[in-house]
């Protein structure tokens, strides 16, 4: 697995290989996450409580995961940060991969960017181990994650975080293959 991005837009679908590599082309997106739908459930990932200070903006995520198959793999969980509608530049490119609700081939000063990453609520990207050595059918787990909203750092020029706007992302992967069994 690489993070290196060879052009864009592109996407990764589970982190598995789509047509013998991991990018998925915009115009393949569609196919590739219908043959991952397809596909047996392998984990119930739930939030079963949040809590959250409004003053402080410290909080407490809790997650029960439920495995569904038998596997001999280790799994973590990872949690991210999110933020919808952040308003600021963006280069708009030409009709291939421009976004046409914009003016293409310029830069956009009014861009409404989409579910942008902000953080990672993890320790760090990958996430706190829910198993090592395998699972059972129904085996299930309990993880926590405490964050501080505040205590996080941002580059100077990022927008601030808008609390409306946030949302949680939480994954659990198989560590060895770095694949995405459940969202």
């Amino acid at each position: 697995f690489t993070t290196s991005l060879p052009y864009t837009p592109i996407a990764l679908v589970n982190r598995v290989n789509y047509s013998g590599i991991p990018w998925v082309d915009k115009g393949d997106w569609q196919a590739a996450a219908d043959i991952q739908f397809a596909l047996p459930v392998a984990a119930d990932l739930q939030v079963s409580s949040i809590t959250f200070d409004t003053i402080t903006k410290a909080g407490t995520l809790n997650f029960t995961s439920t495995f569904l198959t038998t596997s001999s793999s280790d799994y973590s969980l990872v949690v991210y940060l999110t933020q919808d509608s952040i308003v600021d530049w963006q280069v708009n490119g030409p009709s291939a991969v421009g976004d046409p609700a914009y003016p293409l081939n310029q830069d956009v000063s009014f861009y409404v960017h989409r579910h942008v990453f902000r953080g990672c609520l993890t320790p760090d990207a990958y996430g706190v181990s829910i198993i090592t050595g395998g699972v059972v059918i129904d085996q299930q787990f309990s993880n926590s994650v405490v964050f501080d909203l505040d205590a996080m750092t941002f580059p100077t020029d990022a927008p601030a975080l808008n609390m409306k706007h946030l949302a949680i992302v939480a994954y659990i992967y198989d560590v060895s293959t770095k694949e995405i069994i459940q969202v």
